[in-house]
């Protein structure tokens, strides 16, 4: 059985294909991208993602001359965490899984 999640969580995109083995579980596919940028800029790259998954069940991702498409089922758990720090090391993650 197949499993995939993906997530966007501060400028870092994260995809992972898993297969699910008699003896475990085995990672397909897996994408980190991490970019420095401003707020507007990933507000941006989230918007480009909710409109790919507002009018398609899947996503596409460019990477190294190789485009995956990852689909999408019509229904979602959404998770939102945030975690505040005393040093700063601030996080807001968004991870959509199935």
């Amino acid at each position: 059985m197949a499993r995939a999640e993906e997530g966007y969580y501060a400028g870092l995109l994260v995809a992972t294909v898993e297969s699910t083995t008699p003896g475990g579980t085995m990672n397909l596919f897996d994408i980190e991208d991490a970019q420095r940028m401003t707020r507007e800029e990933a507000a941006a790259k989230l918007h480009e993602l909710a409109d790919a998954l507002a009018k398609n069940n899947s996503v596409e991702f460019d990477r190294e001359g190789r485009q995956i498409t990852v689909r999408i089922p019509d229904e979602v758990t959404l998770k939102v965490e945030v975690e505040i720090e005393d040093e700063g090391g601030n996080e807001l993650e968004i991870e959509l899984t199935w």
